[in-house]
């Protein structure tokens, strides 16, 4: 040998030295992590779980050349007389994967299908003997979990939105057979229709997007009205709202079905505020479900923004939700009964909107969001207090009747209304007894010796004699001006004040108390109607009396008040009230260090979420009392 030769193999026995063909050196747990888990779903490339059945088989390079007919190959070995179950599994968990993988290189819903398919025979064997061999800790089936999720969501998704039509549909190996009951659409008397898979909806606003992880594709659905819509639901269900929902599509005996070329197969719905749980293959599954998107779009494509401007300045606009919607109060789902309904009441030049940060958070707890129903109240901003605070305690107290006359339901008897700045005014308003503190500030005479139609007396009464709602069991007040704002106070807010249109309701009352002798009906002339900024200014003859007005006892009280700045409390304010106004002497307090616009804070979410949790447990510990008070 020459020494030519002979100088680059000792070099490469030299450098074998230093690193032998198998062996270990230090690394992060976070990279050695990485590489266990990685997947068709995180990196784009198979697990390590399916490169080594394909590595066992000699598959890999089959795979790699020619990836569909490797796939049939693996899937024709399934037939093999008397597989061992752990192949079995092995290999319905590949195929899993690798049909998926296929999917997303050729955007074939075939695949997405086939990938749906398998990842069901693997989570759901037809045998009990088969289910025995399933492993609790085995980290395949949250994969293989989410690929029958996604397959489901794109593999029967047509332009945007899921076709769940009865038929044949194609899949690599065969065909599957498709069917679902009209009856799976139908939700509280409304029809579930353009059903958008969650997983390909980017939302903002929000601070978490909240899953709850299961089986089942999460969807979004839009609501239509049908004939079996009660009357109650057509007035206060918007159909505006997106619903969360659920999709399974159950097969019959998966594995023989793979076997036989012809998977049969039904689509089902389940609606998030409906159903939880179901059984498959007797055992009890959770849904997975993504309620946060379904009301990011809700709120996305609704006029609750334009409310806010509009709603402030005119007295009589409306939000234009659809001709079937009519009511003050608006419910995210139909009633349900033994939930406590948390209704919010929104500020000033605001709208149902601005809650969107609670509601998602109420909504997804694990206690509150099974035992509440959130209702939201909106109003005209720019209106007198006391005909909004009216309008709420009238709508309440009627809802409440109308829902349960027979006061059978406990949970719709205890009530908790929230309400933030002066929606906290108009709170304050369902849960006392005024007498007629108010109604002597205006009128020398009472309500019988008015000389005005029904309407209008009505009207009056319900704007100035205030009873505690029989539903109303807590209230919650946030950035609250019990004692006014000391913002109402400047010349701007005057000019505004200006610019505020009365309802229409109001000045023809007005009107008709006009024709007759005002001097001899009134303490004081009745030449215009207050606005809301009119009653908040510091001294007003209406809030300084709403003020000394106590809560009705047996009701709980909560506030919540935010400041700026440091020092006393005493001298500290939001921006827009100050501690000392927000102060209601009263139940519990708690102090946030934030603006006005506290309600979508964390410390103010995790507030409202302790006080419900509080009244929930005071409801159990009560035992199916009708009443908290």
């Amino acid at each position: 040998m020459t020494r030519s030769l002979l100088a680059p193999i000792v070099l490469c026995l030299l450098a074998l030295g230093c690193r032998t063909p198998v062996g270990v050196e230090q690394a992060s747990q976070r990279d050695v992590h990485r590489t266990l888990t990685a997947n068709v779903l995180t990196h784009g490339e198979p697990s390590p779980f399916t490169l080594a059945l394909l590595d066992r088989n000699a598959w890999i390079e089959p795979w790699r050349e020619d990836p569909e007919a490797a796939l049939r190959q693996i899937h024709a070995g399934l037939s093999t007389p008397d597989l061992p179950e752990v192949y079995w599994r092995a290999s319905l968990a590949a195929l899993a994967e690798l049909s998926f993988h296929r999917a997303l290189e050729t955007s074939s819903r075939e695949w997405y299908r086939a990938s749906a398919v398998y990842a069901y025979a693997f989570l759901f064997p037809d045998t009990a003997a088969e289910l025995a061999h399933r492993r609790p800790f085995d980290p395949r089936i949250r994969l293989v979990v989410d690929l029958y999720n996604l397959g489901v969501a794109k593999g029967f998704e047509r332009d945007g939105e899921m076709d769940f039509s009865d038929g044949s549909r194609s899949l690599p190996f065969g065909e599957i057979q498709l069917r679902m009951d009209p009856e799976e659409r139908a939700w509280g008397g409304f029809r579930l229709t353009r059903l958008r898979p969650a997983a390909e909806l980017r939302m903002w606003g929000l601070r978490n997007r909240h899953r709850r992880p299961g089986i089942g594709a999460p969807l979004a659905a839009r609501i239509e009205p049908t004939d079996e819509v009660g009357a109650l639901e057509r007035k206060h269900v918007a159909p505006g709202v997106r619903v969360p929902v659920s999709a399974l599509i159950r097969i019959e005996e998966p594995r023989r079905g793979l076997l036989a070329g012809r998977v049969e197969a039904r689509a089902e719905l389940y609606a998030a505020d409906e159903k939880g749980e179901i059984e498959i293959s007797g055992r009890r599954v959770v849904l997975e479900v993504e309620p946060t998107s379904a009301l990011a779009w809700t709120l996305g494509e609704s006029r609750v923004w334009e409310f806010e401007r509009s709603g402030f300045f005119s007295g009589d606009f409306r939000i234009d939700a659809g001709p079937s919607f009519e009511g003050q109060l608006a419910m995210m789902h139909p009633y349900r009964p033994g939930r406590v309904p948390v209704v919010l009441v929104h500020g000033t030049a605001s709208g149902p909107g601005r809650w969107a940060e609670l509601i998602n958070e109420l909504s997804n707890d694990p206690v509150i969001g099974r035992r509440a129903q959130l209702w939201l109240f909106f109003y005209n901003s720019g209106n007198p207090i006391a005909y909004s605070g009216g309008l709420l305690a009238h709508t309440l107290r009627d809802l409440a009747e109308e829902l349960d006359p027979e006061r059978e339901d406990p949970a719709l008897w205890n009530g908790v209304v929230i309400g933030h700045s002066q929606g906290g005014l108009l709170t304050k308003l369902t849960a006392v007894d005024s007498g007629r503190s108010f109604w002597d500030q205006v009128f020398k005479v009472g309500p019988d010796e008015l000389d005005v139609d029904t309407e209008t007396r009505d009207l009056l009464t319900d704007s100035l004699i205030f009873e505690p709602v029989p539903m109303v069991g807590r209230v919650v007040f946030i950035s609250t001006p019990h004692g006014g704002s000391f913002l109402t106070s400047n010349p701007l807010s005057n000019l505004v004040a200006g610019l505020i249109q009365a309802p229409f309701r109001v000045m023809r009352g007005i009107s008709d108390l006009i024709e007759q002798d005002p001097d001899e009906l009134a303490l004081r002339g009745l030449e215009g109607v207050p606005t809301s900024l009119d009653n908040m200014r510091p001294g007003n003859r209406f809030l300084e009396t709403l003020k000394r007005l106590p809560v009705a006892p047996g009701i709980g009280v909560h506030s919540i008040i935010p400041v700026q700045g440091s020092g006393p409390l005493e001298k500290l304010d939001d921006g827009v009230v100050q501690y000392m106004s927000a102060r209601i002497g009263q139940g519990s307090e708690k102090v946030i260090r934030y603006g006005h616009s506290v309600q979508a804070h964390p410390e103010a979410v995790a507030e409202v979420r302790r006080i419900l949790r509080q009244h929930l447990r005071s409801l159990d510990a009560e035992e199916g009392v009708a009443s908290a008070h």
